[in-house]
């Protein structure tokens, strides 16, 4: 019966392998595969390359970050300083041991060093930003 799924050439055809060659295909066949290895090996140096880039953007966003943050730290001592100092011009100038100019100079001092700190908590809070932008921490999805 030819329709019978359990006749010999049925079974043949459902379990032997089917096997064709081209010999006539000229490196056609071999060259495809050589131009898809090239392609994946393209495709994984671009992936490496963009991954040192993202690698050295935050290493340069950790290191800017870290230069404003010393210099915050040291534009809030001088602040701190300053503070201290415009204090004691007042008190030395109510005592009358010294000039108003004096406690005016300490005073004018004492602003400078206040803005100065201020200019460097808005670069230190850039440079977090930036950071938190390299280091994709600021990207939501």
């Amino acid at each position: 019966m030819k329709g019978d799924i359990a006749s010999a050439d049925n079974l043949w055809s459902l379990a032997g392998p089917t096997i064709q060659w081209n010999l006539a295909d000229f490196g056609r066949g071999r060259a495809g595969v050589l131009q898809a290895v090239a392609g994946r090996d393209e495709a994984a140096a671009a992936y490496r390359a963009a991954v040192l880039v993202a690698l050295q953007d935050a290493e340069s966003s950790l290191n800017r970050f870290g230069e404003a943050r010393k210099a915050f730290a040291m534009q809030t001592r001088n602040s701190l300083l300053a503070d201290h100092s415009a204090g004691l011009a007042q008190q030395s100038w109510r005592a009358g041991r010294s000039s108003a100019l004096a406690a005016l100079a300490a005073e004018n001092d004492q602003l400078a060093a206040a803005d100065l700190q201020i200019q460097a908590r808005m670069a230190l809070t850039t440079q977090f930003v930036a950071l938190q932008k390299a280091l994709a921490m600021g990207v939501s999805g």
